[in-house]
């Protein structure tokens, strides 16, 4: 029996910062799928109002939010909690029904400094950090929470449903149908609100799992690459975290401006020390790859919506099916001049890698992250999406990684303040 599936994706023009989502709607289902990976925008730019405008239009054309109404999102993914990444969550959340939210577990080290990299954040960022798990169940009244972790090789598990479902109704099986992280005591050892931690997870509210299996919707799957930071690189700014929290809550030194400084100078005078600890800011994210079970054909199509069109490379939107796969790559944040991270990125997603066509091209399009053999390990990849700001400091997409992209004949597309990146699909599955 053939199956008929459409889709439609948005990179929302948010300038420098990320904000992606996406509609998956197979035609016997009775309500779409509908998810998230990151929202926010980086505080130090003047482009919040452009986030605020997506956010609201999300909510009021997606969602259909109304005053007095709650909605429903079925997957809210964080990739990390930088500002840039994650600004946007309170707005975006409020007055919605959120089923699941996956996120990377990010030690106290990772989210101070995380605070410290959003230093003109609103307040409530910051009390976010101090506990992202109370705050997202108590303050934006999430339905449940999944830490993702580092686990062992990708199970090749994905599979095809006999019967037709709503992705939507398939989500909690699913879930469940991650495997389950071995040690999180270990973790919840060190937090300060451990014992609402343990009460969240004996009520199934909170969930541990690992990367090696993938999350395994009707018609589509997404497969997950938990990259954690490194505890050694970061042991140095550890200690003195520790002795600051033995005076004083995590919560007290992220939400007081006075105790925010001394962590700022604090961290400043380590990494001045030591370029290895300055290197680790950026090197945690939620890697996602999503796409249709195996088997799809059909047409997509990229198109713009915006004042302004930014692409660069082969101009072509349409490809035949065959060389233009359905899978997208989502990178959040990681570095691929790291060490090793090109190498256990291509293995991670290895029977994925040629169905990807649509490569996001990660950090914003930093030089600092990229690596341009990265484009050898997804062929198909014909399509790139940068997502940054225009005029911003940061001076992002790199020069240089366009001309990487350009040269291997790959399409980029830039989503920015003045323009958003759309794409849909019409699918048949068997």
């Amino acid at each position: 029996m053939t199956r008929h599936l459409a889709t439609a994706f948005t990179t929302h023009g948010v300038g420098q910062g990320l904000f992606y989502s996406g509609v998956i709607a197979p035609e016997e289902a009775t309500r779409p799928l509908n998810f998230v990976y990151d929202c926010g925008v980086n505080y130090d730019v003047p482009v919040r109002p452009f986030l605020h405008q997506r956010v609201d239009s999300y909510r009021s054309q997606t969602l259909g939010v109304q005053r007095g109404t709650r909605t429903e999102l079925d997957l809210l993914f964080v990739s990390h909690l930088h500002g840039d990444h994650a600004s946007g969550l309170r707005r975006l959340l409020r007055d919605v029904s959120t089923k699941y939210v996956f996120l990377p577990y990010l030690s106290q080290v990772d989210r101070t400094i995380a605070a410290l990299a959003s230093p003109e954040a609103e307040e409530w960022y910051f009390d976010f950090l101090s506990d992202p798990v109370l705050y997202l169940k108590n303050e934006l009244d999430v339905g449940k929470i999944v830490l993702m972790l580092r686990g062992g090789p990708p199970e090749n598990d994905v599979r095809i449903e006999d019967r037709p479902r709503d992705p939507s109704e398939a989500l909690d099986a699913a879930v469940r149908g991650l495997r389950d992280a071995e040690s999180p005591d270990r973790l919840l050892g060190s937090e300060p609100n451990r014992s609402e931690w343990n009460r969240l997870r004996g009520n199934r509210d909170l969930l541990f799992k690992t990367d090696t299996r993938a999350l395994n919707l009707p018609q589509w799957m997404f497969r997950f690459y938990s990259v954690q930071s490194n505890p050694d690189a970061l042991r140095s700014f550890h200690v003195e975290l520790q002795r600051l929290t033995a005076k004083l809550s995590l919560r007290d030194l992220l939400t007081v401006g006075k105790n925010r400084t001394l962590l700022r100078e604090t961290y400043e005078r380590l990494a001045n020390a030591d370029d290895v600890l300055k290197g680790e800011v950026n090197n945690t994210s939620l890697v996602t790859f999503h796409g249709p079970t195996k088997g799809a054909t059909g047409a997509q199509q990229f198109g713009f919506d915006g004042g302004a069109v930014c692409c660069f490379g082969p101009h072509a939107t349409t490809h035949p099916p065959r060389m233009w796969p359905f899978g997208t790559l989502l990178t959040g944040d990681i570095n691929l001049r790291q060490d090793s991270i090109v190498d256990t990125l291509r293995d991670h997603f290895i029977h994925e890698r040629t169905e990807v066509g649509t490569l996001f091209v990660p950090h914003h399009g930093s030089i600092d992250s990229w690596d341009a053999t990265t484009l050898d390990d997804y062929p198909n990849a014909v399509q790139a999406i940068v997502s940054a700001g225009v005029d911003s400091y940061y001076r992002h997409p790199s020069p240089t990684v366009i001309r990487d992209l350009c040269g291997a004949r790959r399409t980029l597309h830039w989503a920015n303040q003045f323009c958003q990146v759309t794409q849909s699909m019409a699918l048949e599955l068997p």
